[in-house]
Order: C-alpha cells, then structure tokens, then sequence
C-alpha cells in the first residue's frame, strides 16, 4: 500500500472513531455520508475519503417505476483492534461464537471488519442501531445471509482487498453486489488469462494502463458473479464486458451476455471498486445531510 494513503487512512480513523463509536454505543444518529464525486480527467486516481469521506453512505436507486435505496460502507484494517474491544456490540451470539473459534489473527480480522461494515450498511438499511441484532450467516457457497425480521427481505454483499473491508446492502428486488480487488502487477497475468482480447482494446480508455483495465473488468465480473450466486465456478469469458467508459469519477460498462446488468467501478488509489446493478437502474449517491 502506498505509504500516503495508509497515513491518510489513520488520519481519518483517529479522528472519526470517536464519533463513530460514540454513535454506535450510544445510539445517536449517524452522519450523513458526504460524497464529492465532481467531474475528474480520465486514469486520475481517487482517495477513497474523496468518494465517500464517512461511512455508511445512502446510494439513492431510481428505475421509472421505482426508487428505492441501497447502502455501502466501508473500513480499514487499522479498525480491528478498536473493533475486537467492542465485538459483543456488533456480533450476533452466532456471529461471535464463530469469530472466537477463529485462532488464526488474519481470519478473525477479515471476519469482524466483514462483519462490521455489513452491519454499518445493514443497520442503515433496516433502520436497526443495535447491529448485534442483526445476524449475517453463511450459505452452502459462503454466501452471506441476512437473519432479521423484515417486511421487506435484504441482502449484504461483502468483499475485502488488502487491508480494505467494503459493504453493499440492498434490497432483494433489487439485485446487486459490490467487489474490490487491489491493484497488484502481479496478478496481471491471471486476470488476463480471464479476460478477451476485446475487452482490453487499448482504444478504450487509453490512458488508463493495462493493469488497471485489467482489475476493472475482472472486479465487475467478481461481482456479477455474486449477483448471479455462481461464484468463480463459471468460465470468466460468459461474464465478457462491452462498452466500457468513463463518466465523471467513475468507469462504467456492461456484459455482453448479461444485458440486464452493468457496472460502476472507481479507481482509489491502489484499489479498485466495483458495483454491479440492474442496467435500467440510475445509481445516485445521496449527498443530503442527515
């Protein structure tokens, strides 16, 4: 990780985490996420703080005969130690009884930061502060399930990438999911053997370089294929994007064989993320104080 962005990052967490935990202790309404997302020149890397400097944040959901709303969250792996110390607060008994069964430190870390901004998200979207009052189990493919009575029923997706911990939670009518992946040279060759020629015409975009083409497209196929709860067990070219473009701060493309579907993905920093969602679907985010 760049050391800018990490001393950024603790920045932001020293002085937002007496605010955040003072508001999810003691109940008091959370702010509203602040999103500045002005126009900015293609391959210009974001701050994740610059999209969304607090989390959660409302993502406003509008189709001609609907509008409804999703909610992300985000957090940093500098959270953990804060978090551990107020883990019964934000685990379910189920959630936590499987965290202290954990032994090994990575795994309790991606666990409870997995689990945190899942219920950042959750809490929002379900208007529930008490997040150990939410319980998110695993399906047989891993897949999260949300556990609270509910008019309407809900979803959580749920990535991480490096030392970042992301959250969507959406309603089920509403199909989407959200991917990070983090941007590693290393792994170019990998993604390329997923990804066809056609979807890397260097006409597209050009001035992004190849390993960040390469990490959007192969984020929006991880998260089409949560949506379409196949995982990774599907070949990568059923999942192949077309049409792949900037708008303001944000990538967006499509999927030749999922035409219902497109994608929103926004470089920060050394990550990318990725949301997928019903393609008739505009996607606002929220920027009124709350």
């Amino acid at each position: 990780m760049h050391r800018p962005w990490l001393r950024l990052c603790k920045l932001v967490w020293r002085v937002q985490r007496v605010a955040r935990w003072g508001r999810m202790l003691y109940g008091e309404k959370r702010d509203k996420a602040l999103l500045r997302l002005a126009a900015r020149g293609a391959g210009e890397v974001l701050d994740l703080e610059t999209i969304m400097p607090y989390s959660p944040a409302r993502l406003v959901l509008q189709r001609k005969d609907l509008t409804t709303e999703a909610v992300f969250a985000w957090a940093h792996s500098a959270e953990y130690a804060a978090l551990h110390q107020t883990r019964r607060r934000i685990l379910h008994p189920h959630e936590l009884a499987r965290y202290d069964a954990f032994t090994a430190p990575r795994r309790k870390s991606s666990f409870l930061l997995g689990r945190y901004v899942a219920k950042q998200a959750l809490a929002v979207l379900l208007r529930e502060p008490q997040y150990a009052n939410i319980e998110i189990a695993s399906g047989v493919f891993t897949q999260p399930i949300v556990k609270f009575p509910t008019a309407e029923p809900v979803e959580v997706s749920i990535t991480h990438a490096g030392e970042l911990a992301c959250a969507l939670a959406f309603p089920q009518m509403h199909p989407m999911a959200t991917d990070a992946e983090r941007l590693d040279t290393d792994n170019l060759e990998a993604m390329k053997s997923q990804i066809l020629p056609g979807e890397l015409d260097p006409q597209r975009l050009p001035l992004l370089s190849e390993s960040v083409r390469c990490t959007i497209i192969w984020t929006a196929k991880e998260a089409l294929s949560k949506v379409l709860k196949c995982g990774m067990m599907c070949p990568f070219s059923i999942l192949e994007t077309i049409e792949l473009r900037q708008e303001g701060p944000c990538y967006v493309g499509y999927f030749r064989n999922f035409g219902q579907f497109k994608f929103h993905a926004w470089v920060v920093k050394d990550h990318v993320i990725a949301i997928v969602l019903p393609k008739w679907t505009t996607m606002m985010f929220d920027v009124a104080p709350r």
